[in-house]
């Protein structure tokens, strides 16, 4: 939780209702999707996302992210100041 602490609160709070909101969208695609049909998805630990991606933060860096799903950790490293982009081949997760 160290590298967080160089994050401001409002950021922090930012990146905070952002994550749960991925935690909400996860829960409802749980109920409407995987309950009833087998599905690969699974969301990260978004705060230990959170601690990577402010360890490697710094300027002028890209963050590209494969299966990006709900988009929640692409969206994360563009509010740290990534050029960030996430590709995603299910369209029930984009």
């Amino acid at each position: 939780m160290a590298a967080t602490a160089e994050i401001s609160p409002e950021l922090r709070a930012r990146i905070a209702a952002l994550s749960d909101e991925g935690w909400a969208i996860w829960e409802r695609f749980d109920v409407d999707v995987r309950q009833d049909h087998w599905h690969p998805f699974v969301p990260a630990d978004y705060e230990r996302v959170l601690e990577a991606l402010v360890a490697h933060r710094g300027t002028g860096l890209r963050f590209l992210e494969w299966g990006s799903a709900t988009g929640v950790i692409t969206i994360m490293a563009e509010l740290l100041g990534f050029d960030a982009y996430g590709v995603e081949l299910d369209p029930a997760l984009v």
